[in-house]
C-alpha cells in the first residue's frame, strides 16, 4: 500500500473542499431556468467565495510548510514564505468576509445605482482569524530576522 503524505492528503481535501464549496454557493439551477433575477443570484453566488478562497490559500499553504518539513528542512525561506503566506491569506479573507463580500453584494442586489446604506458585517470570528493571521505574518519576520542572525554564526 502507498505511504500516502500528510500535505498530499490536505491538498486532496482542499481542492475537494473548494469544489464543494464552489457548488454550494453557486446557483447552478438557475441556469437551467431562467428567469428575473438569475444573474444576480448566480454574482451574489460567486462573491460569497472570495473568503473562503483566501482561506482555502491558507490551508494550501499550511501543506506547503508541511511538505517542507517533510522533506527536513525545519528553518528556511520556504517556512518563512509560507508562514507569511498562511497570515496574508488569513488577514485577506476575514477582510473580504467583513468588508468587501457585503459591499459588493449590497451593489449587486441594487444594480451597482448606490453605495449609500450598505453595512459591514463586523464579526468577532472574522476578526479573531485577523488577528492570527496579524501574528503569523509577525512571526515569520521575526523568523526571518532570527535566521539571518544565525545563519553570521555558521
Amino acid at each position: 500500500m502507498p505511504n500516502l503524505s500528510t500535505p498530499l492528503l490536505i491538498r486532496v481535501g482542499v481542492c475537494g473542499l473548494g469544489l464543494v464549496l464552489f457548488a454550494g454557493q453557486v446557483d447552478l439551477s438557475a441556469l437551467s431556468s431562467p428567469g428575473p433575477g438569475v444573474g444576480t443570484r448566480m454574482a451574489a453566488g460567486l462573491v460569497g467565495l472570495i473568503a473562503p478562497a483566501f482561506f482555502l490559500w491558507a490551508v494550501w499553504s499550511v501543506a506547503n510548510v508541511l511538505a517542507d518539513l517533510d522533506r527536513g528542512n525545519a528553518f528556511d525561506e520556504a517556512m518563512i514564505r509560507g508562514l507569511q503566506a498562511m497570515g496574508a491569506s488569513l488577514m485577506l479573507g476575514a477582510v473580504a468576509v467583513v468588508i468587501v463580500q457585503p459591499g459588493l453584494i449590497y451593489l449587486i442586489g441594487n444594480g451597482f445605482t448606490q453605495m449609500r446604506g450598505v453595512e459591514f458585517a463586523l464579526d468577532v470570528n472574522a476578526l479573531a482569524i485577523a488577528l492570527v493571521g496579524l501574528a503569523l505574518v509577525m512571526l515569520a519576520r521575526r523568523a526571518a530576522v532570527m535566521k539571518t542572525h544565525l545563519d553570521g554564526f555558521v
